[in-house]
């Protein structure tokens, strides 16, 4: 399936409901919630099943990365898909999202999925 810029302007608004209330559930919920900002917790061991809009909407994120972040991503997307094939229980393979930066932050941010 094609999306055309369309699709993201309603799908970027979606997102921007859905954080409203994330932000809104943490300050109401701030003193059991372990996240702070520079956590990369959840992006360090995971699974991340995106939906094909997902994955459309986080490569326009991707190629707004300067050049030689993006290298470093395509290092390891190559890594990971080796690490993959490598694998024996595909269906409980986790791993370390490559979008997450050396210095632990997500390079992809404003882009990212609703996982």
């Amino acid at each position: 399936m094609d999306y055309n810029f369309e699709d993201f302007v309603k799908y970027k608004q979606y997102l921007n409901g859905v954080d409203a209330l994330i932000k809104k559930f943490f300050e109401n919920q701030q003193e059991f919630i372990c996240c702070k900002s520079g956590c990369s917790y959840c992006c360090e061991r995971g699974q991340y099943p995106y939906s094909d809009l997902e994955f459309k909407y986080l490569l326009l994120g991707f190629f707004k990365v300067d050049a030689d972040e993006r290298m470093k991503i395509v290092k390891r997307i190559n890594a990971l898909k080796e690490e993959y094939s490598k694998c024996e229980d595909k269906s409980n393979f986790s791993h370390r999202c490559p979008f997450l930066s050396d210095e632990k932050v997500c390079t992809v941010y404003d882009y990212r999925g609703l996982i």
